[in-house]
């Protein structure tokens, strides 16, 4: 109503300009670490960002981040180092984009380098000496299967241990810290192998000893590798000294390869069982011949053969079967003998051969001429003699001479009839024989008799007290017979039946004389 009291209003129109505000979008800087896989814009849209003040509840949603700072960033694996991001484009959540002025600011995206450890793998067991070449591996930590080249790994081809050296080189390394190494040992184990020994079995001689014997021990081997092989072993005996009868434990230990190492091996040792067999040894009776003493004894000594080394058999000693004269006689080596080889005889099985070509020859025997008294004293004196062989028939001589195929004398002051006849003399080491042949009945008629000692066993000047008379077996002599110191001379009363023949020991100062006495066959 106003304008009534106004001319036509002169209107000039003009513009209202209404700017829009500044914001600013700040990208944050932004670390991580190389991973082998993303690439730099999948690390790029990650990157967080700030915004200026806004009016209202007006934000920015997002904006366009893009990277620079490398060729090729936009596609590609992310290296490890640093390249820039740039926002743009901002696009608003809430609220119109053209009422605001937006200027960017990049960030740095930092990449770091990832760890990278390099470790050799142990090998402690498994590994058993084959004479291949064992080599060592290792295990990494690098990403998205990157390789490297490794080099320094633990190899060796004979049992021990061997420590790795490794060594790592590559261009991947540029996305890595300095690797971490750590090295291990490879251990190869010796191969075990059992050495045998084989049981042997030999025969005493005499000479070897436990180790000799043990030295010459065989023996076998489980599998080796290749060719190699066992030398020689050192081969302990269980006892010492020299190789008697039985057996003994030999051990093989300390290998000697001919071929190959022996470090190689693991050697387990199996000992063997040494059995010494006894030797043959053969005691052989020599023939002998001897005039009758009735005794079995023989001088003969038999011979040896088998004896080893240098042992030796001592009181050697063989005898007749029995007393009786003959030819084709047996002889056997009497038990006693002794075997000096350090074992008590233990190491010989003895075999004892007897002989049968011994003789026992009959003695000589007396004809007698008829008796003739003596004037003086009425006492039968001694008659003259003739002696023969008892293989000979003579007739009776009356002649005062004397003869003899194998006696040495007759004794003076004899009984008439009695024959006393010396067949060796005694000495400290062998009896000395006199055999006396009384006449034919004198046990029947129960005569008495006087036999005269000769010269040879008895000297004139010789103590009684020197001389002991007894039996064999050394008992006491018969009731019917005694020794006469004073006449030195046996005397006996009346002759039982059957006392003859009898043997008599006379011993004077140690050495013995068997008295023989028997009774003639015949009675010329």
């Amino acid at each position: 109503s106003a304008l009534s009291n106004y001319n036509t209003p002169v209107i000039t129109d003009a513009n209202l300009v209404i700017i829009p505000k500044p914001v600013t979008v700040t990208n944050t800087d932004r670390t991580t670490t190389y991973d082998g896989v993303t690439n730099y814009n999948s690390l790029t849209s990650g990157t967080a960002f700030t915004v200026g003040a806004m009016v209202g509840s007006d934000a920015v949603a997002t904006v366009t981040q893009t990277p620079s700072g490398f060729s090729g960033v936009s596609s590609g694996t992310a290296q490890a180092g640093t390249f820039t991001v740039t926002p743009s484009t901002a696009v608003l959540s809430t609220g119109t984009a053209s009422n605001y002025s937006f200027s960017y600011v990049p960030s740095t995206h930092t990449i770091d380098k990832a760890n990278l450890s390099v470790s050799a793998t142990p090998s402690l067991i498994g590994n058993v000496y084959n004479g291949n070449a064992f080599t060592g591996s290792y295990t990494t930590t690098a990403l998205n299967g990157e390789t490297f080249t490794v080099t320094g790994q633990a190899t060796g081809t004979n049992a021990g241990t061997y420590t790795s050296a490794l060594n790592v080189s590559g261009a991947a390394l540029a996305n890595y810290n300095t690797p971490v190494i750590t090295n291990a040992n490879l251990v190869i184990s010796p191969k075990p192998v059992t050495v045998t020994n084989t049981d042997r079995t030999t025969t005493y001689d005499g000479v070897s000893t436990y180790a000799s014997l043990a030295g010459g021990t065989s023996f076998t081997t489980s599998t080796m590798v290749g060719n190699d092989a066992v030398g020689s072993l050192t081969q302990t005996p269980s006892s010492n000294g020299p190789a008697n009868t039985g057996t003994f434990t030999v051990t093989p230990s300390a290998a000697a390869l001919s071929t190959g190492t022996a470090s190689n091996y693991d050697f387990t040792y199996v000992p063997s069982t040494h059995t010494v067999n006894k030797a043959a040894l053969t005691l052989t009776a020599s023939t002998n011949t001897k005039n009758f003493d009735g005794k079995t004894d023989a001088q003969a000594i038999p011979t040896v053969s088998g004896l080893k080394g240098s042992d030796t058999v001592s009181n050697l000693v063989e005898a007749y079967s029995d007393v009786n004269p003959g030819t084709g006689k047996t002889l056997t080596v009497q038990a006693g003998y002794q075997i000096s080889d350090g074992n008590q005889g233990r190491n010989y099985t003895v075999t004892l051969v007897p002989d049968q070509t011994g003789e026992i020859r009959a003695q000589a025997v007396a004809v007698l001429p008829p008796e003739a008294p003596s004037a003086s004293n009425n006492i039968y004196a001694p008659p003259t003699l003739t002696l023969f062989a008892a293989s000979a028939t003579v007739a009776p001589e009356s002649s005062a001479s004397s003869s003899s195929a194998s006696a040495s004398s007759v004794s003076i002051g004899s009984s008439s009839g009695v024959v006393v006849n010396t067949i060796s003399s005694p000495t400290t080491q062998v009896n000395g024989l006199v055999a006396v042949l009384v006449p034919s009945g004198t046990a029947t008629a129960g005569t008495g008799l006087v036999i005269a000692l000769p010269e040879q066993v008895l000297t004139s000047n010789a103590a009684s007290a020197s001389v002991k008379v007894t039996l064999p077996n050394n008992e006491p002599l018969p009731s019917w017979i005694r020794y006469d110191a004073a006449t030195q001379t046996l005397v006996t009363t009346a002759v039982p039946t059957g006392a003859f023949p009898l043997s008599v020991v006379v011993t004077v100062d140690g050495k013995s004389t068997i008295i023989q006495i028997s009774e003639s066959k015949t009675f010329p």
